[in-house]
């Protein structure tokens, strides 16, 4: 077998076990804790995420550029890392003890938010940023899976009771410091120490460069978290937990969907270049179709079982959440493509500023609108709001790359899927399916009939999957 397939199987195994182990360990969570515990524990993890995220100070970004860069020279690698290293732990420190503070004085020191302070210490020791410069993914998978399938081995021996929350938080931070550790001490390969050295001057400068970078970060993590911190604190942790059903089957969707295309383009960033226009512009229009293509069926699928859905992978306790998952689905539609043309293209095309500010507005669209929202609708208005956030954070990163002629988009093409898609997604809150009822079946045929019509529009849709299946033979 050549090295290619080899690493094309490896992959593809890798991001199998990225999207199956958490369904199995959440379908047993869900059941065991219950929609409160479980409440509990998303509370914790995404309000930790906030000081987290101002920890890293966007080194992950910054430290995967920097590294591929260069990565043929020890000692500027040494050099690098040892800055880096130096900076995430001032600021790891920095931000622990203002989290810290933060428990004790507004939660009367909670020591499951206590516990997940390790994750903020142990910080510096996170280094993956330095393997996926050095492009030394293997090595990332292998820990990634291990630890995973670890972790599921422990909580599905240890979770036994509804109060096991607090042991189910224990397992989560320590896979972490573990996977960071391992990392870390395995980074020294990489490096020469001989060429150790501190340099006041490089780091303070790369403090000033590392600022746009967290501010992306800051902008992406906070407006995915705020959903989850202002449901806990405004509806408490019963709803939190049912909105988590849901959220986390969008979440690993979202996962599962770009793991797919990670494994057809992984060169993308690398003919982002003047020089490679045309064919960036054209795998940019290849995957843009394919997402379409996919997204219109899997969003219906979901939207027609989504109580069989609810049921088989969280329980009966859950049900209540049904509409949450189906408000969501359209957000799914919003993300991929939001994805594919802000960070892939506004960020590769060097247009870093103004999807800043696209962030910055969807995130305060995104408090505003969970601020209204969630009294009156709990769990399901900030399933609403998360929804609508994305599909405005969609549709400005449109105006900016149609403003600027950044690339060719075909906005009928993507109106149409768009508006059919909302559509009919808006029909299923209507409609019960759970019966097969006259209605649901014409509802399900006449969504293939438009979906099969699309073909017939878009002439470009057919050549789209003959690329897959001509990749995919090709691997045989």
């Amino acid at each position: 077998m050549s090295t290619i397939k080899q690493d094309f199987l490896f992959i593809l195994f890798s991001r199998i076990a990225q999207i199956l182990v958490p369904i199995v360990v959440f379908s047993h969570v869900s059941r065991v804790l219950g929609p409160s515990s479980l409440g509990e524990v998303e509370f914790v993890i995404s309000f930790s995420s906030f000081f987290f995220l101002f920890a890293t100070l966007g080194i992950p970004l910054f430290g995967t550029r920097e590294t591929s860069l260069i990565s043929g020279n020890k000692k500027k690698l040494t050099k690098l890392f040892i800055t880096l290293l130096i900076i995430s732990s001032i600021s790891s420190f920095f931000f622990t003890l203002i989290y810290v503070f933060t428990i004790f004085y507004f939660f009367s020191g909670n020591t499951s938010l206590l516990l997940y302070s390790l994750i903020i210490v142990f910080n510096p020791f996170n280094v993956d940023w330095f393997f996926q410069g050095l492009k030394k993914f293997k090595f990332i998978s292998l820990v990634s899976i291990f630890l995973r399938l670890f972790s599921a081995f422990l909580i599905l021996i240890i979770l036994k009771l509804p109060d096991d929350n607090f042991k189910y938080l224990i397992i989560l931070v320590s896979i972490n410091i573990s996977h960071n550790i391992i990392s870390f001490i395995f980074s020294f390969k990489y490096l020469e120490f001989k060429y150790f050295e501190i340099d006041f001057q490089l780091i303070r400068k790369t403090f000033f460069f590392l600022l746009p970078f967290l501010a992306l970060e800051i902008l992406s993590t906070v407006a995915s978290n705020i959903d989850k911190t202002m449901l806990g604190i405004m509806a408490g942790n019963l709803y939190l937990g049912l909105y988590a059903s849901s959220n986390k089957i969008i979440k690993l969707l979202s996962v599962a969907i770009f793991s797919f295309f990670s494994i057809l383009f992984p060169r993308l960033s690398s003919i982002s270049d003047y020089n490679h226009k045309e064919e960036y512009n054209n795998k940019i229009k290849l995957i843009n179709n394919l997402l379409l293509l996919i997204m219109f069926p899997i969003s219906i699928f979901l939207a027609i079982f989504s109580k069989n859905i609810i049921y088989f992978l969280s329980g009966q306790e859950y049900l209540s959440s049904i509409k949450t998952l189906q408000i969501l689905l359209p957000y799914v539609f919003f993300n991929s493509l939001s994805t594919l043309f802000g960070t892939n293209v506004l960020i590769q095309k060097n247009h870093q500023r103004k999807l800043m500010l696209i962030l910055a507005f969807s995130f305060l669209v995104g408090i505003i609108s969970n601020w209204i929202l969630i009294p009156l609708l709990f769990q399901n208005g900030a399933a609403l709001a998360t929804t609508l956030t994305e599909a405005i954070t969609f549709l400005l990163i449109i105006i900016v790359i149609i403003k600027y002629r950044i690339i060719q988009v075909d906005v009928f093409k993507n109106t149409y899927f768009l508006l059919t898609n909302s559509f009919f997604l808006l029909l299923v809150n209507f409609i019960d399916f759970t019966n097969y009822s006259f209605i649901s079946i014409v509802f399900t045929l006449f969504s293939l009939l438009l979906y099969l019509f699309s073909f017939v529009i878009f002439k470009d849709l057919k050549e789209s999957l003959q690329f897959i299946y001509k990749y995919l033979k090709s691997k045989n």
